[in-house]
């Protein structure tokens, strides 16, 4: 566009129900975004593509016998005043004389009020003027557009593969681009209600954020007509989820948001995730939204009792009555597998053709199933996020689970599986050169801390992840030998107070030497609830770095890991109902 370059094509999708005889032809507009905006930005703000450097630097040779510094400051004075006057002639704001630029530029260039330059400088403004005129003017770009003649549901695969180079939209965004036909009208309902402000919030700060006026919205109108599509029912929906899983998602982004709706549909209605694209088959049954409400009613239920599995387990609480929670070590696919494993032991979905309508039966057995269910998840979630479970072919797995009906988590995981598959981790983590903190080292700390919260509700300062050997005493040593300090045996819970005067120290170097030997006090408590190196292996470790030898720190930190998971595998073993 600028310069005479291409602007890029776009693509569109021609619906096959068009009605050719009225000239009506309805479109998916797809893969624009990016330069949609940039055009709009080009025309509001085009002083952000000007550039005028080199009008300025001949008012500077007209001006003659400048020194370096003096040359860049006319030139930066030339500049301003040349954008300020091509941006007044683009906007038509005012007239614009001749010899406008001249009497700007003399008021703080006096020496160029000489008439000779005073010609010079105006012919400067004419060409300035012209120039970007021809440039600013994208009336009358022409964008070439490619028409995609395939199947709506090849649409995403074509999508991708126009976009290797540069940032992809997601599957879901391809798809709700695809659905705007696919309309629901809205009755009341709790979830109802809440998925509709949820959508038109979504476009308000699309308007505040994008700069896009969306057509045809208006959230008024909206509120009036309660009609929202098949793309932003399941976005709604995904957005109540996150906003009832906040164990999960401390912020809720619009991947989040579409990822968790639209796969949540797809496992309710039995669908597999390769098969996205016949959601729209099932459209029919959701506009009866009265069964949409308890549809809807049912999901969250769902979600609920997973959120409130992982709410025992994964929570710090603050000082401040704030909740911090250590859960980023599971996936989203992970965590759409517990609810699906929740799911089917819970509800049967059929469907009434004759009237198009959901049928929803609760399944016999639902509350054993589901009990046994809640009883295992956490086992498995802290066993598959330690072995990278879900990452690479988590599609599959999660079908496997709602489409094949092997429903891992109603089986039990055998007690020294579990616990060897962490001995095993742990033992590869104490080989690793490490410092920083890690997501499943906080994730089994937690788990543990929730158990010993008499303990910890002691504490009245904020409780945070901490190092047993310092991350000072690292930097000193890190490159001398390996030093695993970010692994699970050289991390504890830790509160401020005590935290602010370790510095290099160990416990033992601060606490009250006598209440460390005596049962019951908040110090006794704080080395056996945390599992705390003896003295004497730290005072061993202490003498060993000295001579460069790390191996007695390796042992303390590995077998302090070690003790961690045998007291993890013990609660949560002991915690099955």
């Amino acid at each position: 566009m600028k310069d005479g370059f291409p602007f890029g094509s776009i693509l569109l999708y021609e619906y096959k129900n068009n009605d050719v005889k009225k000239n009506k032809h309805r479109y998916s507009l797809i893969d624009v975004l990016q330069r949609f905006t940039t055009m709009i930005d080009f025309n509001e703000n085009p002083d952000k593509y000007i550039e005028v450097d080199e009008f300025a630097e001949e008012i500077a040779r007209i001006h003659g016998g400048l020194s370096p510094s003096g040359e860049a400051a006319v030139i930066r004075i030339a500049k301003d005043m040349i954008l300020e006057i091509i941006i007044k002639d683009y906007n038509n704001s005012d007239e614009i004389g001749i010899f406008e630029l001249a009497n700007n530029i003399q008021k703080k260039l006096p020496v160029l009020e000489d008439p000779q330059k005073r010609e010079y400088i105006a012919q400067i403004q004419t060409d300035a003027i012209k120039f970007f005129n021809n440039q600013l003017d994208i009336k009358n770009v022409l964008i070439p557009c490619i028409f995609f003649e395939g199947e709506e549901s090849e649409l995403a695969d074509v999508f991708q593969r126009l976009n290797r180079g540069g940032k992809k939209l997601s599957k879901y965004q391809v798809f709700a681009a695809q659905w705007d036909m696919y309309d629901i009208k809205l009755n009341h309902g709790d979830y109802i209600d809440k998925i509709l402000e949820r959508v038109i919030e979504r476009y308000e700060a699309l308007n505040e954020q994008r700069g896009i006026l969306i057509e045809d919205f208006d959230p008024n109108d909206m509120r009036e007509t309660r009609t929202i599509n098949l793309s932003e029912l399941c976005y709604g929906l995904g957005h109540i989820i996150a906003e009832e899983s906040t164990v999960f998602f401390d912020e809720i982004s619009e991947d989040i948001c579409n990822e968790l709706g639209f796969q949540t549909m797809l496992i309710v209605f039995g669908i597999p995730t390769n098969k996205m694209p016949t959601l729209p088959d099932y459209y029919k049954y959701l506009k009866d939204t009265t069964k949409l409400e308890e549809l809807l009613t049912k999901i969250i239920e769902i979600y609920r009792k997973v959120s409130n599995a992982f709410d025992r387990f994964f929570v710090l609480h603050m000082s401040s009555r704030r909740k911090k929670y250590e859960t980023k070590s599971f996936t989203r696919l992970q965590i759409l597998s517990f609810f699906a494993s929740l799911w089917i032991v819970s509800y049967n979905v059929n469907f009434n053709d004759d009237r198009n309508e959901i049928v929803i039966k609760n399944i016999k057995n639902k509350k054993r199933e589901t009990n046994k269910v809640l009883d295992n998840v956490i086992i498995y979630a802290i066993y598959d996020a330690i072995r990278s479970f879900w990452s690479g072919t988590g599609d599959r797995k999660l079908m496997d689970i709602y489409i094949n009906k092997n429903n891992r988590y109603i089986h039990d995981l055998d007690k020294s599986t579990f616990k060897n598959e962490l001995f095993n981790w742990n033992e590869e983590m104490t080989l690793k050169q490490s410092v920083n903190i890690q997501s499943d080292e906080k994730m089994i700390l937690t788990c543990i801390y929730n158990h010993e919260r008499d303990f910890y509700n002691k504490i009245k300062d904020n409780i945070d992840y901490e190092h047993i050997f310092a991350r000072a005493k690292y930097r000193k040593h890190k490159n001398k030998g390996t030093i695993s300090a970010g692994a699970l045996g050289n991390i504890m819970l830790l509160d401020e107070g005590l935290n602010r005067g370790m510095k290099e120290k160990y416990l033992y170097d601060i606490l009250d030497p006598n209440k460390v030997k005596e049962p019951g006090t908040i110090e006794n408590d704080y080395i056996t609830f945390s599992q705390y190196p003896e003295k004497v292996k730290l005072d061993k470790v202490e003498t060993d770095i000295i001579q460069n030898n790390y191996l007695s720190l390796q042992k303390v930190i590995r077998e302090r890991g070690e003790a961690l998971i045998e007291r993890l595998t013990e609660v949560l073993y002991n915690n099955k109902k």
